[in-house]
């Protein structure tokens, strides 16, 4: 089940880790544990892990609309344009799983 969502946060959460919130359109129920997929359909930076990854899910599932991924910072291509992009970013969200 594929959906619409825009970043609309980036928070340093520890040393090297950083926090993603979006913004999704549609609701997105998931329990606690799940993960999902984001992708972003025009990174910034490519590589050739391609524009799409796993993340656990970090927020908690009574947190409506909002959904937050916490993730360590690797330097890879993906989560490079993450951090670069400004609140707006438009993705695609899949799951929960």
């Amino acid at each position: 089940m594929g959906m619409k969502a825009q970043l609309i946060r980036t928070d340093r959460v520890a040393e090297g880790t950083a926090g993603f919130t979006f913004e999704v359109r549609e609701p997105f129920t998931f329990e606690a544990g799940q993960t999902c997929d984001v992708t972003i359909p025009s990174p910034l930076y490519q590589d050739e892990k391609g524009s799409s990854r796993t993340f656990s899910i970090a927020s908690s599932p009574g947190d409506g609309s909002r959904l937050l991924v916490a993730t360590r910072l690797t330097g890879s291509a993906f989560k490079r344009t993450l951090l670069e992009s400004a609140p707006g970013l438009e993705v695609d969200l899949d799951g929960p799983f």
